[in-house]
């Protein structure tokens, strides 16, 4: 056996492989905090805006972005 390598082995996708998950059961909906269906780039659709409220002098506007993505994360 001894030098013998072993042959055929191959990559496998498991899962899903979509840009969007959706909760199989309401633990993970509560675990990840996601509706079924919400978009998981919420929180960096809402930095992008916070950020260009940043560039336009609206520190409180982006403020209030920045918490809104704290409340979606969790670090409320």
């Amino acid at each position: 056996m001894a030098g013998k390598q072993k042959q055929g082995v191959g990559t496998e996708t498991t899962g899903s492989t979509g840009t969007q998950t959706k909760a199989i059961s309401p633990h993970e909906e509560q675990v990840t905090g996601k509706g079924t269906g919400e978009s998981a780039d919420k929180p960096s659709k809402i930095l992008a805006e916070a950020r260009k409220m940043a560039q336009a002098g609206d520190e409180q506007g982006c403020m209030k972005k920045l918490a809104e993505i704290k409340g979606l994360i969790g670090e409320k």
